[in-house]
């Protein structure tokens, strides 16, 4: 598969809380890094808690408008993230609004094709006063 139909089957699936699915996109030294706070997750597992704790504050956590740029082993996606603020994050108890944040997810894939490095940057201060408002 292509970087852009890989990326797209992992927004399909996560979007569906499809586990299995989003496992098989990833490459077994799979690391993902958010970049505002620093946080690290390893392996499959380590994918598996990250979406259980996105799912927990933004249980229909969504990616709209997608934009992808892609070159052989790697992409870009711009995006809207949108949810629902149903548990407490950055401090904001949660509120059952819908909250909506820009991002920017870089990956890179390896020799499999598969998704081997996500790097996840968004705005800080947008999302807690998306949070604060909602």
């Amino acid at each position: 598969m292509k970087p852009t139909e890989v990326i797209e089957a992992a927004i399909e699936a996560v979007q569906e809380h499809d586990l299995e699915r989003v496992d098989g996109l990833l490459e077994d030294d799979f690391e993902f890094e958010d970049m505002p706070t620093g946080a690290r997750y390893s392996g499959v597992a380590g994918m598996r808690e990250l979406l259980a704790d996105t799912w927990e504050v933004l249980p229909d956590y969504r990616l709209l408008d997608p934009r992808m740029h892609a070159g052989e082993d790697f992409l870009v996606l711009e995006c809207t993230v949108a949810g629902t603020h149903s548990s407490t994050y950055f401090d904001v108890p949660p509120s059952g609004r819908e909250v909506i944040f820009r991002a920017c997810l870089l990956y890179e894939f390896g020799p499999g094709g598969r998704i081997s490095r996500e790097r996840y940057y968004y705005d800080v201060d947008g999302l807690r006063r998306a949070l604060a408002a909602a």
